[in-house]
């Protein structure tokens, strides 16, 4: 449950480091927060909790979403020098922080209307990512095919 709350702030901390200018400290801070969320869930092992009927955080759920950090903070490492250059980092770093939200949802659902709700937060993300190349047109067209079969 924390490691929701977690990567929601982040999410919201990386939309907001644009505002004041903190983009030197915001690859680092993502990574502090991915340690500190993959830290939270493993603190869940063996303490399996219900929230409100819709969440279910037990081993397996644990199991998945530590999967989903470790593979997130090794996609961080890897693109490091992709995004030296680019001039909305800020925005691709919080859409792949909010598709992990809507991963950790979707692996810890126990009520249909949570899948769905984790399906179209990692897809609307996904959308956005997948047309995030506003110069070449087949970033477009794939944004919006994308869309369109979601």
């Amino acid at each position: 449950m924390y490691t929701l709350v977690i990567l929601s702030l982040l999410g919201l901390i990386t939309l907001f480091a644009e505002i004041f200018r903190s983009r030197k400290a915001l690859f680092p801070l993502i990574l502090l927060g991915l340690i500190g969320a993959f830290v939270c869930t493993l603190k869940e092992w063996n303490h399996p909790h219900v929230f409100l009927s819709m969440m279910n955080f037990d081993n397996y759920a644990v199991a998945f979403s530590c999967v989903i950090l470790i593979i997130a903070f090794l996609w961080f490492m890897m693109a490091k020098n992709y995004f030296i250059q680019e001039t909305s980092v800020t925005d691709h770093f919080s859409l792949i922080l909010f598709s992990l939200v809507g991963a950790v949802v979707m692996v810890s659902y126990s009520n249909l209307t949570m899948l769905f709700l984790g399906i179209e937060i990692l897809s609307v993300s996904g959308d956005v990512l997948a047309a995030s190349d506003k110069a070449n047109i087949l970033s477009n067209e794939s944004g919006f095919k994308y869309f369109l079969m979601g």
